[in-house]
Order: C-alpha cells, then structure tokens, then sequence
C-alpha cells in the first residue's frame, strides 16, 4: 500500500517511479579480478549518497518505522555499497542486498542501482520475457511500496540492450513518462568524489603525482603507450627523486 508521507519526501518529492540518468558522466564498470564480479564506483557513491538523503528525512520527520532496500544484480556492487553504507554508520533503516537475496520482502523505498556501462558489454540484463532477467528485475521493480528509484546509464543501455530485453522496454516507459533526473540536478549528492573530462583528469592527475611524498599506485582500465606517454615526465620526475610507482 503506498504511503503518502514517503511519496512526498525529499528528494523527489511527490514522485513514485524515478530514474536517475547519469549519461553525461558515463561512469566505467569493470569486473572483480578475482570472481568477475561488475562493479561501478560511481554508482554506488551516488545510490549511497541519496539514500542518505531519503534516511536523514525520514529521521526528521519521525518515519522510523519505514525503510531503504538498494539493490542491484551483482554481489560486488552491493558489497561495495554495503561497505560504504557501514562506513557511514547507516545500517538502521538502509539495507544493501542483490536481487535474489531480497526476493520475498518489501520496502518502502527501493533503489535500483543498474552498474552496467563502458567497458563492460551488457550481457545478463538481455533476457527477454520469461527468463531469469525478467524474473528478478519485476522483484526489484515491483518491491518498492512507495517510491522506486533507478539509477544506470539511460543511453548506454538503450544501445547495448536487445530489443527484446524487458529492461530496455523499462527504461523505455519511464522515458516516455517523464520521470528522468539528469546528473547535472544532483552535484549535491556526489560529495565524496570529483569528476572530470578527459583533459581535466591528466592535467589533475599530474599534479597529484607531483604532490607524492612517497609513493603512487595507479588502477585505471585502460593502460596504454598513449597513456604512458601522458605522463612519462611525471613518471621520469618522481624516478628521480627516488620515489616508487606501481600500476
């Protein structure tokens, strides 16, 4: 039954079904080297962060009694939210938890963290009706009791998803509905982290390098000779003041 009081809570307030496209930052998704797990950094820095919005106004407000699930498809993500949700003392009342383990429950607020994106190819997520994608996308969909929110890359997934997957006919009806918050509306949730362009992430990256005192380790996607050459004076640099560099 939906609750009028959590429909009309901040943010999105008086909306029911939201999603949130983060397209403009194209936030990369790779895999845990050890399981193959997907995980996407930026997505679970933003999902965190707005359901510390959503459980700080249901405090004010006196809604204890009312509760957070995030969900996503993949344990690595959801481990990974779930660390962060810990780190924030958040536990009362937020509960990280992929699809499967959560099928059977409700919540209030559901949000529906979709991590695929750049270099990952959508693979799973493809099923169309009557397969294993579609069974656990309706749970996650259809849990939420009064406010569902969804976060992924609307274009990335609209050009990598089989036009009989159920999830693109999704995220379809909710762009024909309306209800899609841009990134550019939501600086205020994402904090914790900087995001740049291309040429603002060298630049800043360099000057970080030469701020080292002892040592740098860099993990990034795609290690190439254009990246080396990037950064080949920095690299040179900090040889020459006897400092260590791993990537």
């Amino acid at each position: 039954m939906e609750d009028i009081d959590v429909i009309e809570l901040s943010p999105f307030q008086g909306k029911k079904v939201i999603f949130i496209d983060t397209e403009s930052i194209n936030p990369w998704c790779i895999r845990q080297p050890l399981t193959g797990s997907p995980f996407n950094l930026f997505n679970a820095l933003l999902t965190v962060s707005i359901a510390e919005n959503l459980r700080k106004n249901l405090l004010e407000k006196e809604l204890k009694n009312r509760d957070i699930a995030i969900l996503s498809p993949y344990r690595s993500q959801i481990k990974l939210i779930a660390r962060l949700v810990q780190e924030k003392k958040m536990t009362e009342l937020i509960k990280p938890a992929t699809i499967h383990r959560y099928q059977g429950k409700e919540s209030d607020i559901v949000l529906f963290d979709i991590p695929e994106g750049f270099p990952k190819s959508v693979t799973w997520l493809n099923g169309g009706f009557g397969s294993e994608a579609m069974r656990l996308i309706n749970v996650a969909i259809t849990i939420a009791k009064s406010k569902l929110i969804i976060i992924g890359n609307i274009s990335y997934l609209l050009s990598y998803l089989d036009i009989k997957s159920i999830l693109r006919h999704i995220v379809l009806k909710i762009l024909n509905h309306g209800n899609i918050i841009t990134i550019s509306s939501l600086e205020q949730f994402i904090p914790s982290c900087q995001v740049f362009n291309y040429r603002g992430f060298y630049y800043t990256v360099k000057a970080d390098m030469e701020e080292a005192k002892e040592e740098i380790i860099i993990s990034y996607p795609h290690i190439s000779e254009h990246f080396i050459t990037q950064f080949k004076t920095a690299l040179e640099t900090l040889i020459n003041r006897g400092k260590k560099y791993t990537y």
